[in-house]
């Protein structure tokens, strides 16, 4: 529809509305003019900008040409006799045309918006439209292409194909290469790895034998005359219950201890485990029963102040001929000469089970009076909650009295005034009995064998730990 032509319908409908012709029913306009229902709306509200206002002061007219005058007369009179009446709600309906045409207006107004939108957005779908069609005809060529290539690419394909195999056939001879070279190096370290360790382990040995032999010739040949002659007043000082356990005609202690109680080194490897204990005071730990003085030369490295005491006097000479500060003194006599609160803290290693209940009573309560405030006392000893011990360790040493059980030390600790007494248990049998295969009720029987394990193959020591 051209511009001015619409513009020329809005005149007429404005005017009709005016006069009042054709003023028709909504629902019959549409219908009987065939009109879209945009068309329709935008009409009706011409129509209602035209009618909203009612002018109670129109003119009176009459088709009549007699009587018509006073027909009209007449009517004007009425009118004005009744227009105090209605004038009120006239004014009253008016406002509320005006609201009505108000929305009408902001709602045709948002149609127009919406329409402005469709077409903007019916503009840019036919630009995407037409950029569609530019693309297919664009894919299509590439499409083309693409089967030149496909063509080209199978060509290559064949040739790859035949080099792949080729390259297949190098991998797996490189990777059989890799796996034998890997084997075989592997194999080389690992009895590389096994031949350092034993050779280091050996060389430690034969270090330690060398040392042990060089000190026993050193004392056999120069210093046995006189240190019979030197430890003999306090060998006969000591009481008979302590001359019986350190004097064996029979057995040499230093060198029996030599051959059954390990490595030097593999003991300072185990002690290890105590370092955490004494590596926050100032003060001097005492080493009771010091024997070759394994657990002092690990506090020496450490920096940590310490002395041992033993009543063996080879062990005691032992000791010194390394530079360890070690006395010849029975442990009760020695701790009588300290000061109270004077010690750091005490280590009795593998000690106890040599000495009677009594003697182990009255050492941990002189421990206690002479330990400073917060000082440590461990006590290790073979543990006889593990059969396995019997057989294996604690009846070789003609030495021993009896083992002590971890309840009875316990106690011990605990009656001398040692608080916060715990357990640590160490060095399990490596050895174990298997789990039987193929039986009925196996969970039972494999807490049964568990049991028997722990009994039999359990740890072979124990530790007290307390604190003062």
């Amino acid at each position: 529809m051209d511009y001015s032509d619409d513009i020329y319908r809005k005149i007429k409908l404005r005017k009709e509305a005016e006069e009042n012709i054709n003023y028709k029913n909504n629902k019959n306009s549409n219908i009987d003019n065939g009109k879209s229902i945009l068309n329709e709306l935008e009409e009706n509200v011409i129509l209602i900008n035209s009618l909203w206002n009612i002018d109670y002061d129109f003119q009176i007219r009459s088709h009549r040409k007699i009587i018509g005058r006073l027909l009209v007369f007449g009517k004007k009179v009425t009118r004005k006799l009744l227009k105090w009446y209605v004038r009120d709600t006239g004014i009253e309906q008016n406002k509320f045309n005006a609201y009505i045409v108000k929305a009408m207006n902001s709602t045709w107004d948002y149609i127009n918006e919406l329409n402005n939108i469709n077409g903007k957005m019916s503009q840019e779908i036919n630009t995407v439209y037409d950029n569609n069609k530019n693309l297919k005809r664009e894919i299509e060529l590439i499409q083309v292409k693409n089967k030149n290539l496909e063509i080209r690419n199978k060509d290559l394909e064949i040739r790859n194909k035949d080099l792949e195999i080729r390259n297949k056939d190098l991998e797996i001879r490189n990777k059989e290469l890799d796996a034998l070279i890997k084997l075989t190096e592997d194999n080389i370290n690992n009895k590389i790895g096994i031949l350092e360790e034993r050779f280091n382990n050996s060389l430690n040995h034969y270090k330690e034998d060398i040392t042990y032999l060089r000190y026993r010739m050193k004392y056999l040949i120069n210093n046995k005359e006189n240190s019979e002659k030197n430890n003999s007043n306090l060998i006969d000082s000591i009481n008979s219950e302590i001359k019986e356990r350190i004097i064996d005609d029979e057995i040499d202690y230093f060198d029996f201890e030599n051959k059954f109680r390990g490595s030097e080194s593999n003991v300072v490897e185990k002690q290890q485990i105590y370092l955490q204990y004494f590596n926050s005071t100032n003060k001097v730990i005492l080493d009771i029963g010091c024997g070759r003085g394994e657990f002092l030369t690990m506090l020496s490295q450490n920096n940590i102040p310490c002395k041992g005491v033993d009543a063996y006097p080879e062990f005691v000479d032992y000791c010194k001929d390394k530079g360890l500060d070690v006395v010849l003194d029975d442990a009760i006599s020695y701790l009588n000469t300290l000061e109270d609160n004077s010690l750091g803290g005490v280590f009795i290693g593998q000690v106890v089970e040599h000495l009677e209940t009594s003697y182990v009573i009255r050492l941990f309560n002189l421990c206690r009076q002479k330990l400073c405030n917060g000082g440590k006392i461990i006590a290790e000893t073979q543990n006889p909650e593990t059969l396995g011990i019997f057989g294996d360790s604690f009846y070789v040493d003609p030495s021993h009295k009896k083992p002590i059980h971890p309840l009875q030390l316990t106690y011990i600790a605990e009656s001398a005034g040692f608080k916060k007494v715990n357990r640590l248990y160490l060095n399990e049998f490596e050895e174990k009995i298997p789990y039987p295969i193929g039986i009925e009720n196996d969970e039972d029987v494999n807490a049964a064998v568990d049991r028997l394990n722990k009994l039999l193959y359990g740890p072979r020591d124990y530790s007290i730990i307390g604190e003062k």
